[in-house]
Parts: structure tokens; sequence; C-alpha cells
């Protein structure tokens, strides 16, 4: 079905995300640390990240000086390139890739995914994974003078020309779609009049809900599978005069 599939030689990606969750069985986040060397060669920055609970003695205000107790806990760790445009988090409930450079199409994303995670199964091999999902959020340009409802082909419409009766400078409504019994999306849609120009951001995120053992070969699979889902819904929304813009 790719192959049908316009090439585009200016996407309009701003983000490109790659995200599974899993359940870590208790071990913490301290088990990434024997492998993070290797992830610092491609991402030479690190920060710790941390939570706290807050407990107060008792349920009503004290006057006077009381006793606040907190437990803070190192909750992960988010490995970033220099510009900050790539980031790998890692946390007790999943890792998380983001990409914010010009996007290079998706056998470059996909295979930076999987060199991360050749480097996590070394920590992740027995792990159960609960959801794969990758996000794509998509930014298009309009002049003022342009309809942005003539770049898309799922809008926000009205029964009759006098309900708004006046101009409108911003919009945006979420799509949530059933692909079958594992698998969904949410897709959100935003206009914004911003000085010269409408911006229009078409946010498209595909999750695969299905239960597994971490596997990387399954893991690919299934976002090949969640991409074809994400180009179908990202394609049969926009119309040619869009696509034109892209290519």
């Amino acid at each position: 079905m790719s192959s049908t599939w316009p090439k585009l030689t200016k996407p309009p990606v701003d983000v490109a995300l790659f995200q599974i969750k899993y359940d870590l069985e208790g071990k913490g986040v301290d088990i990434f640390l024997p492998i993070e060397n290797e992830i610092l060669k491609v991402l030479p920055k690190r920060v710790e990240n941390f939570t706290a609970d807050i407990s107060l003695p008792g349920t009503y205000p004290v006057i006077g000086q009381s006793l606040i107790s907190s437990k803070t806990k190192r909750a992960g760790y988010t490995y970033h390139s220099i510009d900050q445009k790539q980031k790998l988090s890692l946390d007790e409930n999943g890792i998380t890739y983001t990409d914010e450079n010009t996007y290079k199409g998706w056998d470059n994303f996909k295979m930076i995914v999987c060199n991360f995670l050749t480097i996590l199964s070394q920590t992740l091999n027995s792990i159960n994974v609960t959801r794969t999902s990758i996000r794509f959020i998509n930014h298009f340009d309009f002049d003022l003078s342009e309809d942005p409802t003539d770049f898309f082909r799922t809008t926000i419409a009205t029964t009759e020309d006098d309900v708004i009766p006046y101009a409108s400078s911003k919009y945006g409504f979420k799509l949530l779609l059933n692909i079958d019994d594992n698998i969904y999306s949410i897709v959100n849609h935003n206009l914004d009049k911003r000085f010269d120009k409408y911006i229009y951001i078409f946010d498209i995120d595909v999750l695969d809900k299905g239960l597994f053992n971490y596997d990387i070969d399954l893991i690919l699979s299934k976002i090949e599978a969640l991409r074809t889902i994400k180009n179908t819904i990202f394609f049969g929304n926009l119309t040619d005069k869009t696509i034109e813009r892209c290519k």
C-alpha cells in the first residue's frame, strides 16, 4: 500500500514520536544505568527526573509551625542532543523517543528507533510491553487570503450559513478512531490565525494496546502497521492542493 502514497520532498512533520509502555515490575529506573554510556554516544546530554510525594499532618491547616514531609525519588532519565531536538526519555512506565529535526523520512526514523531498541534490549528483554505507539505532528502554513478548508477533507461545518455570524480566527476538533480491538488513533486538527498567516496543526497518534514480551522485531513490525494506519489517515484527509504543496 505504501507504494501508492505520494512522495513528499517537503514533508510537513514538526515532531515524530515513538513510544512503548511497559511494566518494570518494581525494578526501578536504575536498571538503565549499565547501558547509559551507549545512549550517551548518540544523545550526549542527560537530565534526571524526580517526583515528590508531599504529605501534610492532619486535615486542617495548622497555625504556626507545621511539619511537612516529602518523599522524593528518581522517576527516570531524559537523554537529549546538544540542540535538544532529539530526546529519549526512560521511566518506570515506558520509553519515549522524540525527534524535532527536519524529517528525513520513515526509514531514517525507524533506523534510529531500532538502534535505541537494540541498546535497551540488554535491560528490557524480559519486560512485558503493554502499548506501542507512534505520533506525528504535522504543521502547515496558509496565507490569510486562502481558505484553510480547501486543504483538508475533514472540517467543521454548520448546517446553515448564519449560525456563526462572526469571523473565526481559531478552531480545533479531536477524532477518536477505532481501528480494531487493539488499535486506535487520536487525531487532532487545530487552526490558529497568527499575524499574517494561518497555522494548521494536524496531529496523528496511532496506538496499539496489544500485550507482548519485549521483542525488537515484533515492535518494528507493529510500528510498520501503525505507520500504514497513520499514512492512510494523513493522505486521506489532505486535498490534492495540499499534497502538491508538499511535493
